[in-house]
C-alpha cells in the first residue's frame, strides 16, 4: 500500500493523522528517527481505506508532524511536533 500525498486539504483527515502520528510513535517503541513503512503503519492502526490513509498522511506532513518519503509515499519519519500531535486529541 503506497499512498501519494492529496493536495485536497481537509480538517476531517486530522483525527486519523494524530493516530498515525501515535502508530508510528508506537511502532518505534522510543527509538525515534527512524522511517517507518506506510504499510506497517497503517497495519499498526488497522486502516485499509488507501484514500483517507492517503489524506492523513497528506495532512500530517503539510501540518510538520511527519516527514513523507518516496513518490509514491512509501515511508514515514515522525517528527518531534508528531510525537506530540499524537499524543493530544482533538
Amino acid at each position: 500500500m503506497a499512498p501519494r500525498l492529496s493536495k485536497a486539504p481537509s480538517r476531517s483527515y486530522e483525527p486519523l493523522a494524530r493516530r498515525l502520528c501515535k502508530g508510528v510513535n508506537d511502532l518505534l517503541a522510543g527509538r525515534h528517527s527512524q522511517w517507518v513503512s506506510v504499510s506497517k503503519v497503517s497495519q499498526q492502526i488497522n486502516v485499509k481505506d488507501e484514500e483517507m490513509l492517503n489524506g492523513a498522511i497528506a495532512f500530517a506532513a503539510r501540518s510538520g508532524w511527519i516527514m513523507a518519503g518516496g513518490q509514491p509515499v512509501h515511508s514515514v519519519l515522525l517528527t518531534e511536533t508528531g510525537q506530540v500531535a499524537g499524543l493530544m486529541k482533538r
